[in-house]
């Protein structure tokens, strides 16, 4: 059996549409769906739209955040 990764990423947003100086949430979530092997090395870059300035902390559940 060959060994298989299939890394599914999906981004929420709480507020597709905020007021200028209104706070909005991301949720990023990768999802190895259909794999029957650990996805290692795995790297996600997400920028932020034009605009917006980070007003607090990542907490990844797993891995690592830098901004």
């Amino acid at each position: 059996m060959n060994s298989v990764v299939d890394v599914a990423v999906t981004k929420m947003v709480s507020d597709e549409t905020p007021n200028v100086g209104e706070i909005v949430t991301y949720e990023i979530t990768a999802t190895n769906v259909a794999g029957n092997a650990t996805a290692t090395g795995v790297e996600i870059t997400d920028l932020l739209p034009a605009g917006v300035t980070p007003a607090g902390t990542a907490i990844p559940s797993t891995g690592t955040f830098a901004e």
